[in-house]
């Protein structure tokens, strides 16, 4: 496990960023003027060298798991990077819809599952006329802070019936995480 440390925004080409998103770049060469740390985090927001700008909303965060100087030029470092979550922020995780109905959703607390109904859902009606109900990652993360003693994680397991993900608040600092994906439940 690692703490986390300080967090960097940096630019990064869109060509790297899809690199890192598929799994092939996995690393990091950078002018070490920050005194990088294993456990900072590294948000890549992806640059637009033609426009000079930020790419509007698409960003990379990464942990920093291995550092090394070797065979480098002076003042650089290679990075080993695990990524944490592509194009969402970390507030912005917080704001995932979670559709209690047509997926099927698990909380704990460590390791202690929260019963669903000990929740407020937000009703929504859909186009039959039916309702689902919803909560969002903040507000379950709202509800467990009176019970969260040491600050255990929080993980929540969503999935439907093609796919899924798993959420994780307060393993590497406060905010939500996704810590996985699964194939659904079909």
């Amino acid at each position: 496990m690692y703490q986390i440390g300080k967090r960097h925004k940096l630019k990064i080409l869109e060509k790297y960023y899809n690199d890192i998103l598929n799994g092939t770049k996995t690393f990091e060469i950078r002018k070490n003027d920050r005194n990088f740390q294993v456990g900072d985090v590294l948000s890549l927001h992806v640059w637009d060298p033609e426009e000079n700008e930020f790419k509007s909303g698409i960003k990379a965060d990464v942990r920093i798991v291995y550092i090394t100087d070797f065979e480098q030029k002076e003042g650089y470092v290679v990075l080993g990077i695990d990524l944490l979550n592509a194009e969402e922020s970390f507030e912005e995780l917080g704001d995932t819809v979670l559709y209690r109905g047509p997926g099927e959703i698990k909380i704990f607390l460590d390791d202690k599952l929260i019963p669903l109904d000990d929740f407020k859902w937000t009703a929504d009606p859909d186009d039959s006329g039916g309702l689902y109900e919803f909560i969002t990652l903040n507000e379950i993360k709202q509800y467990l802070e009176s019970y969260r003693l040491n600050e255990e994680v929080i993980y929540v397991w969503y999935e439907t019936p093609l796919t899924g993900f798993i959420y994780q608040y307060g393993n590497y600092g406060e905010y939500w995480t996704k810590h996985g994906e699964t194939r659904g439940f079909a």
